[in-house]
C-alpha cells in the first residue's frame, strides 16, 4: 500500500476502495485495544460487508466486536444527556451541546449527504477538479467526527471525574 508525503492513502480512481481501505484498517488498529466508534452497530454491519467481498479480512473482522465500544450508548441511554440534545442522541446534537463546536462551517455536513457524494464523484463523470474538491470535504467531515468522538470521550472523562 502506496501512502503519500502527507500519510494518507491516496485514493483516486473509480476502483473499488475498499481492498485499500481495510488493509490500511488492519494495518493502523492492529490485534489489540479499543476501538471507539459512534453507531457502531452502523460502523460493524459496514466491516461485515466489506469481510464478505474481501474474505482474507473476515477472520479479522469476527476478533473485532468484543473490542468495539459504542460512544452513542451513554446518550442513547440517557445516562448522560443535555437539554441543547432536544431527545436526540445524533453526533449531530450531542456535539454542540457538550462542547459547542458543530458541523455547520463544513461544506459537507451529514453522513447522507457524504456516502453520496462520495458514489457520485468515485462512480460518475466529474471532472478532476470537482473530485478533489469533494473529496476534500469528506476528509474534512471525516476529520470532524473523528475529532467528536475524542471531544466526547474527553467530556465524559470530565463528567465522571
Amino acid at each position: 500500500m502506496r501512502v503519500g508525503d502527507d500519510g494518507k492513502i491516496p485514493v483516486e480512481g473509480r476502483e473499488d476502495p475498499r481492498p485499500r481501505f481495510m488493509a490500511a484498517l488492519v494495518e493502523r488498529i492492529g490485534a489489540a485495544g479499543s476501538i471507539i466508534a459512534y453507531n457502531a452497530g452502523f460502523e460493524r454491519g459496514v466491516l461485515a460487508g466489506c469481510a464478505q467481498v474481501l474474505s482474507q479480512h473476515a477472520a479479522w473482522v469476527r476478533s473485532l466486536p468484543s473490542r468495539i465500544v459504542d460512544l452513542l450508548e451513554p446518550f442513547r441511554k440517557f445516562h448522560c444527556y443535555h437539554p441543547a440534545q432536544h431527545g436526540s442522541a445524533s453526533i449531530k446534537a450531542v456535539l454542540p451541546a457538550f462542547t459547542g463546536k458543530d458541523y455547520s462551517a463544513l461544506a459537507i455536513g451529514e453522513g447522507g449527504t457524504a456516502s453520496l457524494e462520495f458514489v457520485r464523484v468515485t462512480f460518475s463523470d466529474v471532472s478532476a477538479e470537482e473530485r478533489a474538491k469533494v473529496r476534500q470535504h469528506l476528509e474534512e467531515y471525516c476529520q470532524l467526527d473523528t475529532l467528536a468522538m475524542v471531544w466526547l470521550t474527553d467530556k465524559l472523562r470530565e463528567l465522571a471525574a
